[in-house]
């Protein structure tokens, strides 16, 4: 995964405009069949929607906790950035600090399934519970 190898603004970037586009499939369904439906020119618009929607759900859930992700390690390099670095006796701390907070990312990096298949929620959700510890 080269996700998270790319700017903390682009990665951010890039899920917020995931998220929103799954959201927007359901939405668009949604809308359409409240359309259809009330134009009473056919009958009920009706599907399975956990069928429709479960697995884009879950990508959406996906591209959102990779977005907390990358929202918290920002914070974390505002909070341990130059200004700290400069009135600390150790400079050298703070960049051990960094490079840990860098290594949150490794076991999403690392993933060694599809993070957004539904079929491997329990070792994201597993994932995700260590990054949230």
């Amino acid at each position: 995964n080269t996700l998270f190898k790319q700017t903390l603004s682009r990665v951010m970037k890039k899920t917020n405009g995931a998220m929103k586009m799954l959201q927007q499939w359901k939405a668009s369904y949604l809308e359409t069949r409240m359309r259809i439906e009330a134009s009473a020119k056919s009958h009920r618009w009706e599907f399975d929607k956990r069928k429709l929607f479960a697995e884009t759900d879950y990508m959406a859930s996906v591209a959102q906790n990779l977005n907390n992700v990358a929202n918290v390690i920002q914070e974390f390099y505002n909070i341990f950035g130059p200004e700290l670095k400069s009135i600390i006796s150790d400079p050298g701390q703070i960049d051990a600090v960094v490079k840990r907070v860098e290594a949150l990312t490794q076991p999403i990096e690392e993933a060694d399934f599809d993070i957004f298949s539904h079929e491997f929620a329990e070792h994201w959700d597993a994932i995700m519970a260590s990054f949230n510890q």
